[in-house]
């Protein structure tokens, strides 16, 4: 696409896009979407044992009073039942794309340039589908 929006001037060369741009939309999108919710995981990971931290804090400094040892606790069981939320989700999606034989949390592009090589998560990547719809994944 962008060799189609490059600028020609009379006489000189094609103007060359820089080698790192990006030129194909879904190939880019299937790179960013697994780094993404990535991303998002660890973020979800870190944010409870803050949480999990900070309830332990207000648990310790509670001094037995009954409502602030009630805040704690709660805040120790939702951060604990929102990282079982997030794990779980996480294992869905693995579990859906291997199920359709996708690697979406690869972040690896299995392509017709690619196939034989090894996957990061394990497997090769290999050709599939029908002569008019040919599908390439890590299997």
């Amino acid at each position: 696409m962008i060799k189609q929006l490059a600028l020609k001037i009379p006489g000189f060369d094609e103007i060359e896009p820089p080698g790192n741009m990006p030129d194909k939309g879904t190939e880019t999108l299937q790179q960013v979407i697994p780094n993404v919710i990535i991303i998002l995981i660890i973020v979800s990971i870190i944010l409870t044992l803050v949480f999990i931290l900070w309830g332990g804090i207000q648990w310790t400094t509670s001094q037995g009073n009954k409502e602030a040892l009630q805040k704690a606790r709660q805040k120790i069981t939702f951060a604990i039942i929102g990282l079982v939320v997030v794990l779980l989700a996480f294992f869905i999606i693995s579990f859906v794309g291997n199920l359709f034989g996708t690697s979406q949390l690869s972040g690896f592009t299995c392509d017709q340039s690619t196939v034989g090589q090894s996957c990061p998560g394990g497997g090769t990547c290999q050709a599939g589908g029908t002569p008019l719809s040919k599908t390439y994944d890590c299997r």
